[in-house]
């Protein structure tokens, strides 16, 4: 029989005989711990979808004009695949220059193993002009929270497009979706050359990574009479679903209220219990402090404050030596 829980009163506290006055001063401390979160996975997918056709861009638009296919990996702060301002590998030297992703793929093969990388995200086909998107799904956790992608605006010398270190984190959870239209391109730093053709000298000796931003109306994305450089892709991040998300205890992919009524209604409940938030094996007060913290990150609601709680416990601890010294 699963003891009750009257106004947050753990049966176990009566059960050793602890005077209410101690059980205060004891869930004040519970409340005060920092709770175990579970490793939150989230899994993703991301679709890259063609923006650039002889209509919005017609500045000397190529007739073989596509993307390569889309290359990257979910990732954590221990690598760093590519940026601006920083030389290009050489696996994002051949995807820009060529759209060959092999050099790429062991590159990301190589933080895989080294654990520093979680997933590798790949399309492997090109993108061209007309067809709707490609798309893949790939997995981040909290270890490994950023996503680096890039594929190859082609035919061009050495120019890409791509996100680096994106982090898909949004406070205690993950972003539901997010867009990325792209107006501008990166120039890798390994190719001369400034329009669509592949038979370029190298570069010597290589330069960083650059943003293009130039809008003059002779730029080869430019959209005619726009003021501005017209989009040439959209990349969307979409969640698919979360596994482990702390606090969620009715299995629903969010922290409301009503995981609040599933801990109190599997209170006291052992081994396998989706209410069991630090995999403890029991579903007891720390379990309630998973669900409030995680609550508490995703909504600004009335939740015990560090200082409350602290005066609580002080005053309650206070309270009860008075009342040990008191004559009888």
């Amino acid at each position: 029989m699963r003891p009750s829980l009257d106004a947050f009163d753990p049966y176990w506290m009566k059960a050793l005989g602890m005077t209410a006055l101690a059980r205060t001063a004891l869930v004040c401390c519970t409340l005060l711990g920092v709770a175990e979160s579970l490793a939150v996975e989230a899994t993703y997918t991301v679709r890259l979808e063609t923006l650039w056709n002889g209509s919005t861009h017609p500045n000397n638009y190529p007739s073989s004009a596509h993307f390569s296919p889309l290359i990257g990996a979910s990732h954590s702060t221990g690598v760093q695949f590519w940026a601006p301002g920083e030389l290009a590998t050489t696996g994002i030297e051949r995807v820009a220059e060529l759209g060959s992703t092999s050099s790429f793929r062991n590159e990301i093969n190589a933080a895989i193993s080294a654990g520093d990388a979680l997933e590798r995200i790949e399309v492997a086909r090109n993108l061209f002009s007309g067809e709707s998107g490609v798309s893949n799904e790939f997995t981040v956790n909290g270890d490994n929270p950023l996503v680096t992608l890039a594929t190859m605006v082609a035919p061009s010398s050495d120019w890409f497009i791509g996100v680096h270190d994106f982090d898909l984190r949004e406070g205690a959870g993950y972003l539901a979706s997010h867009t990325i239209e792209f107006a501008h391109f990166y120039d890798a730093g390994t190719e001369e050359g400034s329009g669509f053709s592949l038979s370029n000298p190298p570069t010597f000796p290589n330069e960083v990574i650059t943003l293009v931003t130039g809008n003059a109306a002779a730029a080869p994305f430019h959209g005619g009479g726009s003021a501005s450089l017209a989009p040439i892709a959209r990349l969307t991040f979409t969640r698919e679903s979360l596994i482990g998300l702390p606090g969620d205890y009715n299995a629903d992919g969010e922290v409301t209220q009503a995981d609040y009524q599933a801990w109190r209604e599997a209170y006291g409940a052992g081994d396998d219990s989706p209410a069991d938030g630090n995999d403890d094996g029991q579903v007891d007060a720390a379990d309630y402090v998973v669900w409030r913290d995680a609550l508490a990150a995703n909504q600004p609601l009335a939740v015990p404050e560090p200082g409350a709680v602290t005066a609580c416990l002080l005053g309650s601890l206070l309270t009860l030596c008075k009342r040990r010294r008191a004559p009888r």
